[in-house]
């Protein structure tokens, strides 16, 4: 791609203009994003990018829980990793692979304690920048969210179930959204899966679009790109819009009892 366009700039002498950029950049970006994949794999991305923005998440939940120093870190931590070890109790991959990788474990903790020393040393700051963390998180969120989506079911069809779409649909959603699960019940308050911003069925969405890809077609990098790309715009855009799925008001039935 990039010697294609130096021959068509210096040998064609085509003029690149903003128009040209704002045209070409987001294939051009699309068509990085496909070869990062596929260079790197999911795990990889699962374990770089989308655990320590699910630690930073679980982190914020217990510091506006008033949680001590050792709750953000337990709540960091089971957010990051606690969908990925329930995945593997239920397919028997067993002991899970947190265990196994000790500098997932250790980067956990140290997210934790890194969001927790830097709201303590500063409070005040720390609140008053809260809404643009959240709104900066919430994007990362959406990638780690597809992430461990599709690489739960990478890591189930691995364990012996590419040909069960409901084992491999399932431990993709278990692996997305059971940390934040965990985390939520942890902090006694109800999982935010069950009550706004369409979180489950994002997973949900993704995870089958996904596995109808990966089974009826050919293994392609920049395929899985644009579901993950799908997932965290839906994601982003329920965020910002509020989007839910419909609900009854328990005021309105106790208001039409009385």
């Amino acid at each position: 791609m990039g010697l294609h366009a130096m021959f068509e700039i210096f040998v064609n002498g085509v003029e690149i203009s903003m128009d040209v950029i704002l045209t070409y950049l987001p294939v051009s970006l699309l068509y990085i994003l496909s070869m990062a994949m596929g260079y790197l794999g999911l795990r990889y991305i699962e374990l770089s990018v989308s655990s320590p923005i699910c630690n930073a998440s679980g982190a914020l939940v217990a510091i506006h829980c008033g949680l001590d120093l050792l709750g953000v870190m337990v709540l960091g931590c089971v957010t990051a990793v606690g969908g990925g070890m329930i995945r593997d109790v239920l397919i028997g991959n067993t002991p899970p692979l947190i265990f196994s990788n000790q500098s997932t474990f250790l980067l956990a903790l140290a997210t934790s304690m890194t969001v927790f020393i830097l709201a303590y040393i500063d409070t005040k700051r720390f609140q008053k920048l809260q809404e643009r963390i959240l709104q900066i998180n919430n994007f990362f969120d959406g990638l780690g969210l597809a992430a461990f989506s599709i690489s739960g079911i990478e890591i189930a069809s691995s364990a012996g179930h590419p040909d069960s779409a409901g084992v491999a649909i399932a431990m993709g959603v278990i692996t997305g959204v059971g940390g934040g699960v965990l985390r939520d019940m942890l902090a006694d308050i109800v999982p935010s899966i069950l009550t706004e911003k369409v979180y489950a069925v994002v997973s949900i969405f993704g995870c089958s679009v996904y596995y109808l890809k990966r089974t009826y077609t050919p293994y392609d990098a920049a395929g899985t790109v644009v579901v993950m790309a799908a997932m965290v715009m839906i994601r982003v855009l329920a965020t910002r819009y509020c989007w839910s799925l419909p609900k009854i008001n328990p005021m309105e039935v106790m208001e039409k009892n009385i």
